[in-house]
């Protein structure tokens, strides 16, 4: 017997490993401490665990590498057999068996100075040495941290093949995608283990299960079965970017910590949950709770704030009213694929920004994009990551869009001059619209469910207008329209599209009411009453429309023309006791002159 096997207790019940031993100092004896509490529930995993047991018993190579996305339950899986092998719920030959769970962070806790590599190595082999004279099971978490290193892998690999050593590891997708798939001379060594999303009436069972010993840890209930169906379906509709049933199980410990901070003995209700999902993803609770009132608002809303759009309008609402009262055939893709085209500067882009407004409750989740930076075939890299690049000397940070669109929940996306992307480009856009899911080349995944995608085209009116002064309503300008849209994009970008979008030109009486709505914002600001007169709406309206440009001079033209002279009045005496503004049009001259009006 060596003298590493005289250190393991041959009691029965399992005694702590004695404190001399590396595993002990830089790893969790799982076997001893389940003997402490009560075996976990494990749900629709159990073939898994079979094929886990199978391995164990193998008589060659005896490791496994679990993968999944984060919170799919491989740490719980792990648990689970631990739990097994303490009581008599596993095959005879494993019963008693120590799992001992560690990693690269553990391992290096040990080492006394931040570079010293030669202590780790010495660590890292004594612990593999009692590993396999003590016959314990090592757990190593996230193993691509241990794996990238040279210095690890030249002891662990001349291991990996022997009987006597056993470990199970586990890692993320994307880590075994960027640093352990290439690795084949590792991964010959290692039965994979792939761990997938329950479904969610496993899901429901896992919840319903952990309700006791949550009710313990947390000191907190959970009321009826409408809180738990309430927070696998919200998390499943709002926290996207994680997996079930690790979403759900956190977003109850925050309502359990929440209640807590405020004093509040009551037990978790379905609101509870609802409040506890908006702050985890941002968003406003009224949004959540009565979507269907704030879609029937958002048309007048719309109307009010993008004119002379009105078809558009309707278009969105209704395709949006369909989706969200989750009605649409195709409830993986975005809830709305729109392509607006028409002239510059007619509120394409701006129809973006207030649906963000609208539906999210900030104008900062949309997420714009400005085609014209992607126009060559090399540009699409800069939405996917480099293939390829990814290695312990240069790690690639995750990209901006993938970013973007995991931050937050329900996210606009505006494609600005779709028209300009490269075909590259314009194909990753459609496999991401067609599947819901955006993916990119580091591993990553990001869902556009929830997501409104609108694409702005200026197809047919690129070219500089001859006229100049506003442009009015022609009778064939949408079929112009549509026929240079139908014939600038391929069938499979149009067959993507739930929406054509014709924004129509800007009208003299449409320019009007810009200049009227504007004014109202003016008024707000400055706190006084502001009438213009006919002739100096006419100069605003002739100064703030470009052929070319659309309505984009008007916010310049008012500053200019109305807001100058209006800081010189409140430079005087006079602001303060005028409670209403005349301007007018200086005759002969493109200015424009306040006056104190009858309201003072």
């Amino acid at each position: 017997m060596s003298t590493l096997a005289k250190e393991v207790p041959e009691s029965p019940r399992l005694q702590r490993l004695s404190e001399n031993l590396v595993c002990s100092r830089v790893g969790r004896d799982l076997t001893w401490e389940a003997q402490h509490h009560a075996p976990l529930p494990l749900v629709g995993l159990e073939k898994e665990k079979h094929r886990i047991y199978r391995r164990l018993l193998s008589s060659h190579a005896r490791n496994l590498l679990i993968v999944g996305v984060s919170g799919v339950g491989k740490t719980a899986l792990v648990e689970s057999i631990a739990d097994d092998l303490a009581g008599e719920n596993c095959p005879q030959a494993l019963r008693g068996k120590r799992i001992i769970r560690t990693s690269f962070a553990d391992i290096w806790s040990e080492v006394d100075r931040s570079d010293n590599w030669a202590a780790y190595v010495k660590t890292l082999k004594q612990l593999i040495r009692e590993t396999s004279e003590l016959g314990l099971i090592l757990n190593m978490e996230e193993f691509h941290l241990t794996a990238q290193y040279p210095c690890s892998m030249a002891y662990l690999r001349s291991v990996l093949g022997t009987p006597d050593f056993c470990m199970v590891g586990t890692a993320t997708e994307r880590e075994f995608y960027n640093f352990l798939e290439f690795d084949r001379a590792t991964l010959r060594h290692f039965d994979i283990v792939r761990l997938r999303e329950p479904r969610r009436d496993s899901t429901l069972e896992i919840l319903k299960r952990r309700l006791p010993p949550f009710r313990e840890e947390t000191g907190c209930d959970v009321q009826g079965d409408r809180a738990i169906e309430a927070v696998v379906d919200l998390t499943d509709a709002y926290v996207v970017h994680e997996a079930q049933p690790g979403k759900s199980i956190r977003i109850l410990e925050q309502v359990a910590v929440d209640k807590s901070i405020e004093n509040d003995p009551s037990p978790i209700v379905e609101e509870d949950v609802r409040r506890g999902v908006c702050r985890e993803v941002g968003l406003d609770y009224e949004l959540m709770t009565a979507p269907a009132d704030r879609l029937n608002a958002m048309e007048a809303l719309l109307k009010s704030r993008i004119l002379g759009q009105d078809e558009a309008i309707e278009a969105v609402c209704r395709r949006l009213l369909i989706s969200r009262s989750e009605l649409s055939v195709s409830p993986n893709r975005p809830d709305g694929v729109f392509l607006a085209a028409g002239p510059t500067g007619v509120g394409k882009s701006m129809l973006a920004e207030q649906i963000a407004k609208i539906l999210t409750g900030n104008e900062r989740n949309l997420v714009r994009i400005d085609m014209n930076a992607f126009v060559t075939a090399d540009s699409v890299f800069a939405i996917t990551g480099v293939p390829g690049e990814e290695s312990t000397e240069r790690r690639q940070m995750m990209p901006v869009l993938t970013r973007r669109l995991r931050s937050s929940a329900g996210t606009v996306i505006c494609l600005d001059e779709i028209e300009k992307a490269h075909p590259r480009v314009l194909q990753v856009f459609l496999q991401a619209i067609d599947t819901g899911v955006f993916r990119d080349h580091l591993g990553n995944e990001a869902s556009l469910r929830n997501s409104v995608v609108v694409m702005t085209s200026n197809v047919g009116h690129s070219e500089p207008r001859k006229r100049v002064g506003l442009i009015r309503e022609e009778a064939n300008l949408r079929a112009d329209t549509l026929r240079a849209v139908r014939a600038s994009f391929p069938r499979e970008f149009m067959g993507r599209v739930d929406e054509v979008l014709i924004f129509e030109p800007l009208t003299p009486d449409i320019m009007r009411r810009f200049v009227e709505v504007r004014l109202r914002v003016l008024e707000r600001r400055s706190g006084k009453r502001i009438e213009l007169t006919a002739a100096a709406v006419d100069l605003l309206c002739e100064r703030g429309f470009h052929a070319d440009y659309g309505a984009r001079e008007i916010n310049r033209a008012l500053d200019g023309l109305l807001g100058a002279p209006l800081a010189r009045l409140k430079a005087t005496e006079v602001w303060d006791r005028a409670n209403a503004i005349v301007v007018d049009r200086r005759p002969g001259s493109e200015e424009l002159v306040p006056a104190l009006g009858d309201g003072r």
